[in-house]
Formats: C-alpha cells, structure tokens, sequence
C-alpha cells in the first residue's frame, strides 16, 4: 500500500513475499489495494489478480475497460438529501470544519521471544456530527479503516515464510511496516489527507513512499487532480523551482547532480500527464501538496522531500471551487484532526516453523466472506488460469517440476502465445518464462538443476534440453472452461478456501468470440451461471488461496472425484 508510481490504492489484499517481488515492487503491489477498493466504494476481502486471457490480451487490461464502463455510469444518488433539515423543512447550518480523529494500532508477529516482524497501520474516526452531516465520506472511511487493519495483518502474517528463511540463514533480521498519517485539510469542501509508508525487508535499510487522499466530504467521492488544477502546462517546472526553494539543500544537490534534476523535471511531467495517478498529492488550506519517495530526487541520500504550491502565488492554476479563500485565520488543522492513544498491540498468532499444510476438510471451514461484484471477478478469473488448461489436482507441498512447467506451458499456450517457440515437430517454453508464470500463480520457482535431474523419462508430459521445456506440437484444441466461484471461507492461518463450479461455455458461442471466453462470463454468480443456457457444468472442486502481494497464489487445487 505504497509507492507513487502506483496510480490506484489496490483491490487485491495479497501480500506474502514472492522470491521474485522486490522491495519496491511489494510497496507498489500493497498501495494498489487499498485505493481501488476506496475508489470504488466496494465491499471485499479478497484480493484481485493480474491474469491473461487469451489471444495476448490481459485480464487485468479488461477489468480496467470494467470499471471504465462502471465510471460512466451516473450515480443516482439524491445528493441534495445531504443537508439537514429542521421540522420546518429549513435548512439547517452546519459546521464548516469536519472534526475527526485518528490511531495508530500497532501489529506483530512473535514467535515466543522472536519478533519475526512488526508494524502499525492507521484508522479514522470522525465525529459524530462530521458522520451524521457527510454519510458518504463516513462510508469511505469505514472502508479505508477495514482495509487497513486487513492489508497490515495479511502483509505481516504473509512474510513468515520469508523471514524464517532469514532466521536459517543466521539473519536475526526482521520485517518493519509504519504507516504515518499527514493531516492537511478539513472542510466541507476538502477531506484530504497524505499517508506516508515506511518498510523494512531486512536489507540495508527501509524505504518510504506517500499516498494521497483528496475526497469531496459531501459526496464521498475521489477529487480528481484535473478537478482541482485547471492548468497544468507550467505546474512540473512550478514544482521543480518551489521545491528547490523551500529545500535549502537541494539547490547544491542539484548544481552537483543536474541529470537529476533534468530526471526529476521529466518523471514530473510524466506523473502530471498521467492524470497524476503516480502522483502522491494532497489539498491543504495553503494549496497544492505533492510528496515525493525515496529515491524521487534521483539518490536515496537525497531522501524523500515535500513542497507546497499555494493557491495565492499561483491563482491561474487552480479551479476556484478548491481554493481555501475565506478571510481571516486558516483553521488549524492539528485542532481538527487529533491524534489519540496508540490501540493496544495486535499479536499474531505464529502456527509453526511455515505455513501449515491444508487437510483434506479445511476447504469446508473457516469463517464466511461476501465478495463485493468486482472481487467476486477477480477470484472467477484466478481460478479459471487452472481451470482452463483442465488441472486436476495441485498441492504447493507434493507436486514436482514437471507438473509446474506444464502449467505454465498451458498457461502460456492459453493466455500468451508468444511465450510459445517451435523446434522440428515441438513446442518449447523456456525456463524463464516457466519460472515467471509459476511464481505469479503459484508462487514457486525452480532451479536450472531441478528442471535438469527431473527424471523425465517417468512422465508423459515433456522433457527439457538447453534451458527450454519441450512438449510435443499439437494444435486445434479449445478451452472453453472457465470457473464460477461458490463460497468462499477465511482460515485463521490467513488463507482463502474457495468452492467453486467448472462450466465450458458453448462450442459456436466460444468460436464466436475474439476473446475466447468473454469477459463477461467472469463476473456471473454461482446461481447466474447455472441459469445461462449456453454454459454446460463441467465439475466441482475447492481450492486454497494465500496472499502474495496485491495478487495472491495458488496453494491446493482439486478437481471432485479426483
């Protein structure tokens, strides 16, 4: 839940440590989660998932067209019922200060004396009268403070694996995850906020990154960067010259370094021509604030740096209906947003020296989880990368090299074709790409050494020669199976067990489509998809899911009867 390069905050709420996620890409993969699930103003608790779907497009690509669908739709809220009315039917004054709250709650992971990783995340709390007054805003909180507790608890308990591999190592090291809100503005036109992320991997040392949140209080919804700046020509090169001259020492930094001031000129405008997605921005009383990373300003000993763009010295900027112009003293925003007491510490439960195996009843226990529309898609999506190809049964602690290079072989032929090669009469997939497509889903990797001692000569599914994986050429086939989730059920260890259905859809009806499997037919409920007169059911199977940053991987799969 980090990283300004990131353009939305998230949904998918998977954060274990895959071995090829960097430190970067884990603070870029958790920021993704929490913003999405604001945005969209969703109900989950599951992750989404990046998946391809066929013919090279991505899934990712079309749950994107999804929402842009859904964001022109016109919200047919009565948004005029926000302001009180007396018995008269007047309306009554409100307090243009929203009042509110917030704390930290700190979170571990201990094993006996053995602090594996710490870390503490923030929650909300507005006044009764700010809830009652903007109930859409309250929503919008109700929500970041869920998902906040849930994405600090799930990155903690999902860095077990990887930390106790450190402990084996002789690392005494462990996993840091602080999370500091900014205050910066509180009326009922702006609701905004800046949430600053620090981590710690174990390495040389943490970094910090920054995430902005600007809301309209009386709508609950996101302002946009273009809503609030109406000219943006000038505003990289603005910023550039205001920060340099409200930190002092960058002005030395940058005579020594001028490739990195051209660098940080470029990755500005960038930013700014992206919608300022990778933007971490806030509203204030004085005007625009934009924070930037480690790593921003082109060095980390430049460190991370804020700068303040004010209404007053740039009025051609900015659209009015955002500019703090009342006479007289700027509130104080310490006053309206106070800090309380730190929240008694979360521990949490350690379960042994790694994750613990599922046994063969655990798909039916656990406690019962709603999906949001959205998340329900996501998850459909996830498992259908095995269902598809007509996987049987996966276990993360039985099956061997040749069951994970066919998966990514069919995962490939499937969904990224160009991943495929031909030699004479066969198809090949290299170790690379078998290894990129097995971390993603199933969170695994294996060595040049183990794909070439695999005694291949005992299965019927390939063979492996010069670094590629080799499987006999064969064309023609369909794969028209997609699955539907049923249930889904949340374990203590922090794993998801999943039923689910498996239908094909209709031969014409999927020769018919450009996209194979539509993505329409991701989104369908368990009771839509047995309705649709055009998908056959196939099968039932359960399968268990943990987290793995903003995505989440495979840990059993099994097909009913096998």
């Amino acid at each position: 839940m980090r990283a300004n390069e990131v353009g939305e905050f998230f949904p998918d709420l998977f954060c274990d440590k895959a071995l090829s996620v960097s430190a970067l890409d884990k603070e870029k993969n958790m920021k993704k989660q929490i913003i999405a699930l604001i945005l969209a103003c969703v109900m989950v608790t599951l992750p989404a998932c990046n998946a391809d779907n066929g013919s090279g497009n991505t899934r990712t690509e079309k749950e994107k067209d999804t929402k842009e669908d859904n964001k022109d739709k016109k919200d047919k809220s009565d948004w005029s019922s926000i302001d009180d009315k007396d018995d008269k039917g007047k309306k009554s004054k409100k307090d243009d200060d929203i009042k509110w709250s917030y704390r930290s709650n700190p979170v571990a992971l201990q094993d006996g004396d053995d602090v594996l990783a710490s870390g503490n995340y923030v929650t909300v709390i507005l006044s009764d009268e700010t809830t009652k007054n903007y109930p859409e805003l309250a929503q919008v909180i109700d929500l970041f403070n869920q998902y906040s507790g849930e994405n600090m608890t799930s990155y903690l308990s999902g860095s077990e694996e990887a930390i106790r591999e450190l402990r084996s190592e002789g690392s005494p090291l462990g996993y840091e995850e602080d999370w500091i809100i900014h205050p910066l503005r509180s009326d009922s036109n702006v609701f905004s906020f800046v949430m600053e992320y620090y981590s710690y991997m174990a390495g040389a040392h943490g970094t910090t990154s920054y995430d902005g949140f600007h809301y309209d209080p009386k709508k609950g919804q996101e302002i946009a960067f273009s809503d609030a700046v109406k000219d943006t020509e000038g505003l990289p090169q603005i910023i550039i010259d205001e920060l340099i001259a409200q930190n002092d020492d960058l002005k030395e930094y940058f005579d020594e370094l001028p490739s990195d001031k051209e660098h940080l000129l470029e990755d500005v405008t960038e930013r700014i021509g992206n919608g300022a997605k990778n933007l971490a921005w806030g509203l204030s009383y004085e005007g625009l604030e934009v924070f930037f990373e480690d790593y921003a300003m082109g060095s980390y000993a430049a460190g991370t740096r804020h700068v303040t763009i004010k209404f007053k010295d740039y009025p051609e900027v900015f659209a009015e209906e955002y500019v703090y112009d009342k006479k007289g003293k700027k509130p104080d925003i310490d006053k309206l947003a106070t800090k309380l007491n730190d929240a008694d510490t979360v521990m949490l439960r350690i379960k042994g020296p790694s994750m613990p195996s599922i046994n063969e009843s655990s798909a039916d226990q656990g406690e019962p989880v709603s999906l949001s529309s959205g998340d329900l898609q996501k998850l459909n999506i996830f498992i259908s990368n095995f269902a598809e190809q007509g996987m049987r049964f996966y276990d993360d602690k039985l099956n061997d090299v040749s069951v994970i290079a066919n998966f990514a072989y069919l995962w490939s032929k499937i969904n990224k074709p160009e991943n495929i090669k031909t030699e004479d009469s066969y198809y090949k997939v290299s170790f690379d790409t078998v290894n990129s497509v097995a971390n993603k889903y199933l969170g695994r990797t294996v060595s040049d050494d183990d794909f070439n001692s695999f005694p291949w000569k005992d299965v019927d599914t390939g063979f492996v020669k010069n670094g590629w994986y080799y499987v006999p050429a064969a064309d023609g086939e369909s794969y028209t199976s997609f699955a539907v989730t049923d249930s889904v059920t949340k374990t203590d260890d922090g794993s998801y067990n999943v039923s689910f259905t498996v239908y094909d859809l209709d031969i014409d009806a999927y020769w018919d489509n450009d996209e194979l499997i539509p993505k329409r037919y991701y989104s369908l409920t368990s009771s839509q998809a047995a309705s649709a007169s055009e998908l056959t059911k196939n099968t039932t199977g359960k399968a268990t899911v943990r987290k793995n940053g903003d995505s989440y991987v495979l840990v059993k799969y099994e097909i009913e009867g096998y």
